[in-house]
């Protein structure tokens, strides 16, 4: 499952296409590759992956391969077998999202003592705004109604600023682990991620035989 290397959140902002992240090879599709419902179509698998040595033969030497070997074996002849798949995605709205619930809480603050916490830099902002106003003298009450106003008007620019979520799209890398999704998020996206998650059939995942917890979504 390949992903574009992230090193910080304005890599996200650049390159947060659909296609960007869908990899550098195609996932498996049906041509050619096995079901999840039978991985032996194709001669992708041998016989034994079904035996309890399945996970031992032909895992990837991970802590996800026995879940992973256990769901192929669970969906051994059952094309509606349901069945979740996970994918690692950069979290493109992950800095908005943090700057609003950091907002949030000053104001659930406010409302609950009357008053601001103090050695905030986002409130001395806001102070400062008002404060330095020469031309108008306001009160603190006045002050503070003004402040929270301005905040209430920050959190929905940041909130009409955000960018569409990604999806799981067809064609796309998937995983059967959400253990293995995070271990990409982790690992390529530097914490930059989220983890998208779908519930599908056993006959619209397929895989190439180089990893049990790698599969190719087309949805049949």
């Amino acid at each position: 499952m390949d992903f574009v290397g992230i090193r910080s959140i304005e890599d996200l902002l650049k390159h947060s296409s659909e296609e960007d992240y869908r990899g550098h090879h195609k996932a498996p599709d049906k041509e050619s590759n096995s079901p999840l419902y039978d991985v032996t179509l194709n001669g992708t698998y041998p016989e034994d992956i079904y035996s309890s040595n399945g996970a031992r033969y032909y895992g990837d030497r991970l802590p996800t391969d026995n879940l992973s070997v256990s769901i192929i074996q669970q969906a051994r002849g059952k094309p509606n077998y349901r069945v979740k798949i996970y994918r690692a995605v950069p979290d493109i709205n992950q800095e908005v999202n943090k700057k609003i619930k950091e907002i949030q809480k000053i104001i659930s603050y406010y409302n609950k003592f009357n008053f601001f916490p103090a050695g905030n830099e986002f409130v001395d902002e806001v102070y400062h705004k008002y404060s330095n106003d020469l031309d108008t003298k306001y009160n603190w009450d006045e002050m503070k109604e003004l402040m929270v106003e301005d905040m209430i008007n920050q959190i929905e620019e940041l909130s009409n600023s955000k960018q569409e979520d990604l999806i799981i799209n067809v064609g796309d890398w998937v995983t059967i682990s959400r253990e293995y999704a995070k271990m990409h998020g982790e690992s390529n996206l530097n914490g930059f991620y989220k983890i998208l998650t779908k519930t599908v059939s056993a006959k619209d995942i397929f895989t190439d035989g180089n990893s049990t917890n790698e599969w190719g979504y087309f949805p049949q």
